[in-house]
This record gives structure tokens, sequence and C-alpha cells, in this order.
């Protein structure tokens, strides 16, 4: 979404959700793309749709309405087709939790929470936590989740990068066991160094997979040259 943005005129550093508001045609557009293009899910444009992302822009006081706006808008976009689902997504929250960090996990789910909330409010299908690399802030995005939605599927991904870690050395069979100890139901992989790494990253997952845990993978292409 990010890169689709960018090629449409998201200036660099620019918040994306603000489109939601300011250019929803736009957001539709790049949505209706996958969609007609065979997709079966859509994604929110709202990666950094928590407060602390907002503020970085001046927009601490638009969560609710950036969020349930990015909602409508997929779910125009998702209509294009037969039984598409919206996915509500949520990225990091942009600081670190203790103790490399200052924010609280009480205080990470509280501003997770209120963004759910606005995307359940708009009625999304499902939750996608994803770009994470700190199991700390994933336990704190999904209790949020179950506070807020208890019965909505989540699903989590994570970057893994050097080493075949995330940023904070999680491995993908680590991700697996605590994910699946949380009781979401997809847990997998996105961005990344591209394909090959991708496969060795699938690989893993798949053999640290119990029970009835879903496997995904997002990965990117490769690396700008």
């Amino acid at each position: 979404m990010g890169t689709q943005l960018q090629l449409a005129g998201l200036d660099d550093g620019g918040a994306p959700e603000l489109w939601n508001a300011e250019r929803p045609d736009d957001v539709e557009a790049i949505l209706a793309g996958y969609v007609e293009a065979g997709s079966r899910a859509v994604t929110t444009n709202t990666f950094g749709g928590t407060l602390p992302r907002l503020a970085m822009h001046g927009l601490e006081d638009r969560v609710r309405e950036l969020n349930i706006a990015a909602v409508q808008i997929a779910r125009r976009a998702a209509d294009r087709g037969d039984d598409v689902m919206v996915l509500g997504g949520l990225g990091p929250i942009g600081e670190l939790l203790e103790p490399l960090g200052t924010m609280t996990p009480d205080e990470a789910t509280a501003h997770f929470a209120a963004q759910v909330s606005a995307l359940v409010e708009g009625g999304i299908d499902a939750i996608l936590i994803e770009t994470m690399s700190d199991l700390g802030e994933i336990d704190a995005a999904v209790r949020a989740v179950k506070q807020e939605a208890p019965d909505l599927p989540i699903m989590v991904t994570l970057s893994f990068d050097t080493n075949l870690r995330t940023m904070m050395g999680v491995t993908p069979a680590s991700a697996v066991a605590s994910l699946s100890a949380l009781e979401v139901a997809v847990v997998g992989a996105n961005c990344g160094r591209g394909m090959d790494e991708a496969r060795t990253i699938a690989t893993q997952l798949a053999a640290a997979r119990t029970g009835s845990i879903r496997l995904m993978m997002s990965p990117n292409a490769g690396l700008p040259q």
C-alpha cells in the first residue's frame, strides 16, 4: 500500500492515513486494483493509525475519524468483488516498549485499543497486525483486539531481516510458539529482503507450526538496487 500511495503522489514522510480523508478516491482505486486482480482480502490504509504514529504528523485528534474512513474506503473496494474480506491493519506503534523504551505495555494496549475500536466501528472482518518485530508489542496489540473485538480473527505477521530474525531478535520458530500461545488465527511474515529468504522463513514457520494455526507470507520482491 505504501509504495502505491507514493506512486500516486504521497510525499516522503507524509501521513498515508490522511489520504483516507483528503484523497479517498485514490485510496479506493489502489485497493480496487487488488480486488480486480483477484485478491480475496484488502487491508485498510491504517498502518500508522495509532495515536503515537498520527501524532508525528499533528493528527493525534483524528484517530477515530481516519480509521473509520479507511474501513469505509476498503469496504467500497471490496464490494467490487465477491466475498472479499476487509482486514483492519495495525502496524508498529512507533515507540519502543519498556525496558528499551519508555512506553509501558498497558499504554501500548490502550493506544492499539483506540485504533481497533474505530476499525470495528467501521465494520472490519478481521485484524491484521503486521510488520512487527517485538513479541511484547504483539502481545499488547493482541490484548487490545481481544478487549475490543473478542470474536474477530487475528492475523499477525513479523518482519524477519538480519540472520532470519526480527530487529528485536525474534526467530520464526519463537514467533510461532508465542503466537500459538496467544491463540491467534494466523502467523506469518511480511516485508523482508527477497524471495529466497522468504522461502527459508516459510520453511521454518511451517516446521514450528502446531495445532490449527495457519501460516501466511507477504514478502517483498527484493531490495532496491
